[in-house]
């Protein structure tokens, strides 16, 4: 029996192997069409290179890590463009392919299990998921395949996660936790440079659990609390160099400046606009996050991260906006991208991963389980209609 059973493990783990380098692969030749054949290949990835390698620097990415790594990259390459492109599409392969095994990782550390079929296959999937597709395919969940800041973010925020999930874990366990701390410093250190958007709604989202874990435990934890917060001020600097050069002269070009704005009047088209991209990505969430809460009662802290991410996420998409140079970039657009990644990976673990999970009735995982598929395939559509050289919008 052991035998068959590690024999078993093993088919699903090589499986797991060839479609994660498959995806890479195609992720890679993908990258790699949209950086030399822009006008074949929609994307932001040609523009995103030629802005910080231009002279005068175009000052749209220099708030970002990303205009450094670049700009170190075509120096180190004696500004070779053919190496250059081809080391950043090798790099930008392996950070949606480190995406996939962070997720498996993340699930087998997170719920203390083996990886399984259903950890890779969820891992994996998690980077093509999306909204579902309309007559214009939006971009919504992870799989940002035209927006190279994304794709850097995208494992550096699993990280974030991850470690602050452990930090509490081993807190609430009487266990050290000062190397899950230290480990979330440096992933949010790079989150927030590469990209504030995930932060700027995981952040708050953690504050609100502070305050109700402090009332909870009646400050009793308020020592590891601080410690725990203490790690996320390591965004200060980082936060303050990027406000300089995104909104201040210093971020202008040709004397126009960015700045932010609340929405407060809209049409009725802008309205139905509004509700139907937020219906068609938020579909799974909405009804997952309402089915833990019933049958999930237990999980409060979930509870909690869950519902105020989504709020948070949802109040930047549809109140704030940006003016000026930035007008047009949709940034707290994707602060809901970012979030709704998450999300979804959360209740994916809890309701069809977590080994303890026999509250919920079948009827309900079948539900789920089948708007997944939908979301999946459209996914995976969406990137099939990239990869021929159809556009992202």
């Amino acid at each position: 029996m052991d035998n068959k059973k590690s024999l078993k493990f093993d088919i699903w783990r090589w499986i797991f192997i060839v479609l994660l380098i498959v995806s890479m692969v195609t992720s890679g030749i993908l990258a790699w069409n949209q950086l030399w054949f822009p006008e074949d290949f929609s994307s932001d990835l040609h523009i995103h290179v030629m802005w910080n390698l231009s002279e005068p620097k175009h000052p749209g990415l220099s708030y970002s890590l990303l205009s450094y790594m670049i700009e170190g990259l075509h120096s180190a390459t004696g500004e070779n463009m053919y190496v250059t492109l081809s080391i950043w599409t090798v790099f930008l392969s392996l950070c949606n392919g480190a995406s996939v095994l962070l997720m498996c990782y993340s699930y087998t550390k997170l719920y203390r299990i083996r990886p399984n079929k259903w950890v890779y296959f969820f891992s994996l999937a998690s980077i093509y998921v999306t909204a579902f597709f309309s007559r214009y395919l939006r971009t919504s969940y992870a799989n940002v395949w035209h927006n190279t800041t994304m794709t850097l973010l995208r494992p550096c925020s699993i990280c974030v996660v991850l470690f602050t999930c452990l930090a509490f874990r081993n807190y609430s366990e009487g266990k050290k936790t000062g190397k899950y701390i230290v480990l979330n410093a440096i992933a949010t250190f790079f989150a927030m440079w590469i990209k504030p958007t995930f932060l700027a709604v995981f952040l708050p989202a953690m504050c609100i659990l502070f305050c109700i874990e402090l009332i909870e435990k009646r400050g009793k934890n308020f020592g590891f609390l601080l410690k725990l917060g203490a790690s996320n001020l390591v965004i200060i600097p980082i936060f303050l160099f990027q406000y300089i050069q995104l909104y201040s002269k210093s971020g202008a070009l040709d004397g126009e400046t960015s700045n932010i704005y609340i929405k407060t009047t809209w049409s009725y088209e802008q309205v139905v606009d509004v509700l139907g991209a937020l219906c068609r990505s938020s579909v799974f969430v909405v009804i997952g996050m309402i089915l833990l809460l019933v049958y999930h009662k237990t999980n409060w802290k979930i509870q909690i991260v869950c519902w105020s991410s989504f709020a948070i996420a949802n109040i930047y998409k549809i109140f704030f906006h940006e003016s000026g140079l930035r007008k047009n970039d949709g940034n707290f657009y994707w602060s809901a991208v970012s979030m709704l990644f998450f999300l979804t990976a959360i209740i994916v673990g809890e309701v069809f991963i977590k080994p303890s999970n026999k509250k919920m009735p079948v009827f309900w995982r079948i539900v789920l389980g089948g708007i997944y598929a939908g979301l999946l395939y459209s996914g995976l559509f969406y990137f099939w209609v990239l990869y021929n050289g159809g556009t992202y919008v």
